[in-house]
């Protein structure tokens, strides 16, 4: 069981926010990422950016809130990328499918 999650949310320029999440996206810490996310879009930004670079564990949980952070977004025309998405990440969106429904950011140098 872990609550080890802190989720900062960030309005830049130009109609961009940002989503910080660093810790463990789990069964216990969704909640708290999903309510991240409501709060980015509540000023209906063109973009939102969720940065995933200092995930450390992520569970089916976690892949349900992205789940759901990608239709909250679609839903309002908002486009939605991960940045920062780790090889450890990489790798379990490719297995699940997910590098095909969510928009990443450009892998690594070492991954390309």
């Amino acid at each position: 069981m872990s609550v080890n999650l802190e989720v900062d949310v960030h309005t830049g320029p130009a109609g961009t926010a940002t989503v910080v999440a660093r810790g463990d996206l789990d069964y216990n810490t969704a909640p708290a990422f999903r309510a991240a996310v409501t709060a980015a879009l509540a000023d209906r930004p063109t973009t939102l950016c969720l940065d995933l670079a200092a995930l450390t564990f992520m569970d089916s949980s976690g892949i349900v809130a992205l789940l759901a952070a990608h239709s909250a977004a679609a839903a309002l025309g908002c486009a939605l990328v991960l940045d920062g998405v780790t090889p450890w990440l990489r790798t379990r969106f490719a297995i699940t499918g997910l590098d095909k429904v969510l928009s990443l950011d450009d892998p690594p140098p070492a991954l390309a």
